[in-house]
């Protein structure tokens, strides 16, 4: 009698499993709805197509034929002694030119000393030892963001470098009040500085109606009824209506959510706590990029990926995940 009533209680134990299994993955399909391109998860599932990253890249750029020849996401540019660049993506085009673009959702950062970091990081990691300054590609950082942080009242703006010298290379020039002096200077200042090296800013809350403005207001919703945006609309529309493409967003957002990296974001920003969604993002963070970091440092090592899994204890899944 004993064995039957016990059979009883595993069976039913085991239906609520499922139960909270199959609830669990509607509020997964729930919140894709919600996802926008400023949420992490979504935008690492997104720019993982191509045509979808090269269509945005286009647009951003102004680069009308640009073609990409490979394309990263959440990518890690991580040194043993320094702080670690975790890139929304990372791509090449097939002239050699490297893209990077970082989305960036918090308001409470130094933006433009965070570019200066990511910047010399992709610098660095393309760069081997021994080879010659020369051959550090051409980089371009695209740098998203949801308010105008410096108050241009544009919604895009690019920072340009320029030669200047000082008064006193002008010679006879240098009289105070001369306008030959001040003629001289301006045609200095005029005089463009190239390193290869080019950085764009884009915010979500100017728009001037141009398309750049209009990419934007589609970054804030990601509607999959919005076919205006080319690939990147064919690409949101799949991950958030179709099956396979749910699977695939559920895949990634579990991997996110078990490290804890997304939770203070998609926390903090669906209830507005600028607080909760810092203080969450940090706690998850570590584990998330502990592992990452471990992982390509054992793959630069020659471990295959199940041998990675099996030193760090995680699914080979998981490896497979942050190493592709």
């Amino acid at each position: 009698m004993g064995e039957k009533k016990d059979t009883r209680v595993i069976r039913q134990d085991i239906a609520i499993r499922q139960d909270d299994i199959i609830t669990t993955r509607e509020q997964k399909i729930a919140a894709i709805r919600e996802f926008t391109l400023f949420s992490d998860a979504f935008a690492r599932v997104v720019f993982e197509d191509a045509a979808a990253c090269e269509y945005v890249l286009r647009i951003l750029t102004g680069e009308n034929s640009l073609q990409l020849n490979w394309v990263k996401t959440q990518f890690v540019l991580s040194k043993l002694v320094s702080h670690d660049a975790w890139l929304d993506v990372l791509a090449k085009s097939l002239d050699g030119t490297v893209y990077a673009i970082e989305i960036q959702n918090r308001d409470n950062v130094d933006h433009p000393r965070r570019v200066r970091f990511y910047e010399a990081m992709i610098d660095s990691y393309f760069l081997e030892k021994g080879e010659n300054y020369d051959e550090i590609p051409d980089v371009t950082l695209v740098y998203v963001c949801r308010k105008d942080f410096l108050g241009n009242g544009v919604v895009s703006w690019s920072v340009e470098k320029y030669q200047r010298a000082k008064a006193a290379s002008a010679g006879v020039e240098i009289e105070q009040g001369s306008r030959a002096k001040k003629e001289r200077e301006e045609c200095l200042a005029k005089k463009s500085y190239e390193d290869g090296l080019h950085t764009r800013y884009v915010n979500a809350e100017i728009d001037d109606g141009s398309e750049t403005a209009r990419l934007m207001r589609y970054f804030l919703t990601a509607d999959p009824k919005d076919e205006s945006h080319g690939a990147l609309s064919e690409r949101v529309r799949f991950l958030k209506c179709e099956e396979k493409g749910r699977d695939r967003v559920c895949e990634v957002t579990d991997l996110f959510w078990r490290s804890g990296y997304a939770v203070g974001e998609e926390k903090g920003l669906k209830a507005g706590e600028r607080r909760g969604e810092k203080r969450g993002e940090r706690r998850g963070m570590d584990r998330g990029i502990r592992l990452t970091k471990q992982a390509l440092i054992l793959q630069k090592q020659g471990k295959t990926w199940q041998e990675i899994a099996k030193e760090l204890k995680i699914s080979q899944k998981e490896v497979l995940l942050m190493l592709e």
